[in-house]
């Protein structure tokens, strides 16, 4: 907005300030929005680069805050995911951990955990 057409619309000195002081606030508050979407796509894009399963799921595990804060943040999200790249291999089409609670990959117990399994498997010993 323009000074120059607010006094043209004839209004006092004190109501266009109060307007440009109100769109200043609001255009900044735009620009951060921008900011943070154009992030979330690098993101997306450096997930989907790296060959990640779920970019919502590394997305969370990734520390944004660094990220946003480093003067490079390509830089640091390549580092970042490279470093859950080593820790989460699984998360990025490697082979899921040998025993992962509630994932479904766990191993079979070798002894019977039942009342009927430990019957059967006493009565094979005899």
């Amino acid at each position: 907005m323009e000074r120059e057409f607010l006094e043209s619309l004839g209004m006092e000195p004190q109501a266009v300030e109060a307007v440009l002081a109100e769109h200043e606030k609001s255009v900044q508050a735009h620009q951060a929005q921008l900011a943070e979407m154009a992030l979330q796509h690098q993101v997306s894009e450096a997930v989907h680069a790296a060959g990640g399963r779920s970019v919502k799921a590394i997305a969370a595990l990734l520390d944004m805050d660094a990220i946003r804060g480093s003067e490079n943040a390509e830089e640091a999200l390549h580092d970042a995911i490279e470093a859950l790249k080593k820790e989460s291999g699984y998360l990025f089409g490697g082979q899921p951990p040998r025993y992962a609670p509630f994932t479904g990959t766990q191993e079979q117990p070798a002894k019977a955990t039942t009342l009927a399994g430990a019957l059967k498997e006493r009565m094979k010993r005899k």
